[in-house]
């Protein structure tokens, strides 16, 4: 388990208003393989926010192309390759 501890990366972020974006260091030791955003609260959202995510050795980018304000999400990094090795 302590493995899986610095194979995945789970984080809060703000809310993202439309047309911004929001970064972040994942401290992982390589590129993850999947990352996966969701909205971190207990009502759905009725709005059409457009969530696109980029990442790379080091940093999570999450855009909110839509046309409204995002909810606050929760982005989850995995470096999967590592955990089926």
């Amino acid at each position: 388990m302590t493995l899986l501890a610095t194979l995945i990366d789970s984080r809060t972020l703000a809310a993202i208003n439309a047309g911004a974006n929001s970064s972040y260091a994942h401290g992982l030791p390589a590129s993850p393989d999947v990352v996966f955003v969701y909205e971190n609260t207990t009502t759905d959202s009725t709005s059409a926010c457009k969530i696109a995510v980029k990442w790379d050795g080091t940093n999570v980018s999450v855009y909110n192309h839509g046309e409204c304000n995002s909810a606050t999400l929760r982005a989850v990094a995995w470096v999967c390759h590592s955990i089926i090795r």
